[in-house]
């Protein structure tokens, strides 16, 4: 007698015959039931649960501040160890050696990213610039005068480690950026040009 799937988890995937597509990484339960008849009784439901594994993520570098392209549930590590407390979307290099990411979500691992080596003084690499007001409502000045006059990138990170604002500019002047839709709380500005990057932190206030 015939055999129907049916999907258990809301959203996870979906099912055309006996084919099953992940439509949302974590894991996914599949039920199979066979009705009965006249003459057999119903077979008892089989479940299965597998995970759909979440898009293998990749890593942008600037400077040594690393950004993976998943916003969320990332496990970075540094020579293959985990880093404690390196779950956000960017982190900083503090030491030298072979960055990955991974991404895990309800329980599925996605493959590592492509690693990235960072090498070199970390220590002096990070230098604190000028960015006012600070505490600051509705814009900020960021000074950019340590940079010569070729491409600048700037971010805006929050306390978790999400980029909300990035902007290309040119270096060799001060830039002004309005921040009146953000929270109010600690910021971090990152600057990067090649090797180079700056950094400083600022208070949005109410």
């Amino acid at each position: 007698m015939p055999i129907s799937y049916q999907v258990l988890t809301v959203g996870g995937a979906s099912i055309t015959g006996t084919t099953v597509t992940g439509l949302v990484a974590g894991s996914t339960t599949i039920r199979a039931s066979q009705p009965g008849n006249a003459n057999y009784n119903a077979a008892a439901n089989i479940d299965a649960t597998f995970c759909v594994r979440p898009t293998q993520p990749t890593i942008t570098v600037a400077g040594n501040v690393l950004t993976s392209s998943s916003a969320n549930n990332n496990v970075w590590s540094l020579n293959g160890l985990a880093i404690s407390g390196g779950t956000t979307q960017t982190i900083t290099a503090s030491k030298s050696g072979s960055y990955t990411v991974q991404v895990i979500t309800g329980g599925c691992t996605s493959d590592s990213s492509s690693p990235v080596v960072i090498t070199g003084d970390l220590e002096n690499a990070i230098i604190s610039f000028v960015v006012y007001p600070n505490p600051a409502k509705d814009r900020i000045i960021v000074d950019l005068h340590e940079f010569r006059p070729e491409p600048v990138e700037v971010k805006i990170i929050d306390q978790k480690g999400q980029s909300l604002h990035i902007q290309r500019v040119t270096g060799g002047d001060a830039i002004e950026i309005g921040i009146s839709e953000h929270a109010a709380g600690l910021y971090i500005l990152l600057a990067a040009q090649g090797d180079k990057l700056l950094k400083a932190r600022y208070i949005k206030g109410q």
